[in-house]
C-alpha cells in the first residue's frame, strides 16, 4: 500500500513538473525565437518522431507523450505536435493548455487547419463559450472542414446545437442547398490552367489543364476541350460569400520516367515522362493538397455558359 502510495505520488510529482514547462513551450515567442524555426533539415527530424507520440497518445500514457512532445518540440516547433499536445490536453480536459497549444498549431498549420479549428469549436463548446464555438466552427467550415454529418452528433458539441442559435446556424452554413445562381465556371488561379466548374445538385469538376491529378508528372492527351482529362471531383456549397469544394476523387494519367529523361521540362513536372493512355482515379484523403478550394465571389464571379462548363457538367 505505501509503495503503490508513493507510485502515485511519483506520478504527479513528475507530471506536475511537465506542466510547469508548459510556459516554456506554450508561447508564441518560443516558436518565432526557436534557433532551428523555418530550417526544414531538422523539420523533418522531428516529424519523424510523431509516430511515437501517437503511439503513447493511444495507450493513454499522457505523462510520457508530454515529456516526448517536449523533447521534439526543442529539436523543432512542429505544428502536428502542438496539434498532438492539444489533443492530450483535451483527453486529459485542461482546456486552457488545449486552447493555448491549438492556437500555436495554427500558426504554421495549413493541410490540417480545418480540423484544429473543428476542435477548437469542440473545445469552446465544453466550456460554454457560445460565442467563440460559433465563431470558430464556421471558420472551420470556410477553411474546408468536411465532416458535415459528424457535426450533428459529435458528442463535444452538444451545448451548441442546444443553444436557440444552432438552427439557423446550421442552415446557413452546414445544410448543402443547391444555390443556381452560382453554376458557372471559375478561374481558380493566375495562370488560366486550373478552371473549376460548379454543376447542378452541387457537383464540382476542378480541371487541370497542365498536370495530371495523380502522380503530378504532367501527363495529357494534350486535347484542352476535354476538361475531364485530368480533374477533381467533389461537392461545393456556398458560405457566406465564399464558394468551398471539397473533392473527394482525382482521375487523370500516370507517368512514368523514360531511360534518358528530356531536358527543359514544365516547372510543375520532375522530368518529362512517358505517359500511360489508359486513365486512372483514385479517392483522395483529407488531408492531401488537392482536397479543398475556396472561392471568393467578390472577386471571382461565375462566368455563364461556357463550352467547357456543358462539356464538364454535362457528361
Amino acid at each position: 500500500m505505501v509503495r503503490k502510495l508513493i507510485l502515485i505520488i511519483t506520478f504527479f510529482l513528475s507530471f506536475n513538473h511537465s506542466l510547469s514547462a508548459e510556459d516554456d513551450f506554450l508561447s508564441e515567442t518560443f516558436i518565432q525565437n526557436h534557433k532551428n524555426y523555418r530550417v526544414y533539415s531538422f523539420q523533418n527530424e522531428a516529424s519523424k518522431k510523431i509516430k511515437n507520440v501517437e503511439n503513447l497518445k493511444r495507450k493513454k500514457e499522457y505523462n510520457q507523450a508530454i515529456l516526448e512532445i517536449h523533447s521534439i518540440l526543442k529539436i523543432y516547433p512542429l505544428s502536428e505536435i502542438y496539434y498532438l499536445l492539444g489533443n492530450i490536453y483535451m483527453d486529459l480536459q485542461n482546456y486552457q493548455l488545449a486552447e493555448k497549444a491549438y492556437k500555436l498549431s495554427l500558426i504554421d498549420n495549413f493541410l490540417t487547419k480545418p480540423i484544429t479549428l473543428y476542435n477548437l469549436a469542440c473545445l469552446y463548446s465544453l466550456t460554454k463559450n457560445e460565442d467563440a464555438a460559433f465563431k470558430i466552427l464556421k471558420e472551420a467550415l470556410l477553411t474546408g472542414y468536411p465532416y458535415l454529418d459528424y457535426i450533428k452528433k459529435d458528442k463535444d458539441l452538444e451545448y451548441l446545437r442546444n443553444t436557440k442559435n444552432w438552427d439557423s446556424f446550421q442552415q446557413k452554413y452546414i445544410r448543402i442547398k443547391n444555390e443556381n445562381n452560382f453554376i458557372g465556371t471559375y478561374n481558380i488561379d493566375d495562370t488560366g490552367k486550373n478552371q473549376l466548374f460548379l454543376c447542378d445538385n452541387n457537383v464540382a469538376i476542378k480541371a487541370s489543364y497542365y498536370s495530371s491529378t495523380i502522380d503530378g508528372s504532367c501527363c495529357n492527351t494534350d486535347d484542352y476541350s476535354k476538361p475531364k482529362n485530368n480533374y477533381s471531383l467533389g461537392k461545393w456549397r456556398k458560405i457566406d460569400n465564399q464558394i468551398v469544394v471539397i473533392y473527394y476523387k482525382s482521375c487523370g494519367y500516370r507517368g512514368t520516367l523514360p531511360p534518358n529523361p528530356n531536358e527543359g521540362a514544365a516547372a510543375d513536372c520532375v522530368n518529362r515522362r512517358n505517359c500511360s493512355l489508359t486513365q486512372e482515379c483514385k479517392n483522395t484523403n483529407f488531408n492531401e493538397y488537392i482536397n479543398f478550394d475556396s472561392v471568393d465571389l467578390d472577386s471571382d464571379p461565375p462566368i455563364k455558359g461556357t463550352k467547357k462548363h456543358a462539356v464538364a457538367c454535362d457528361t
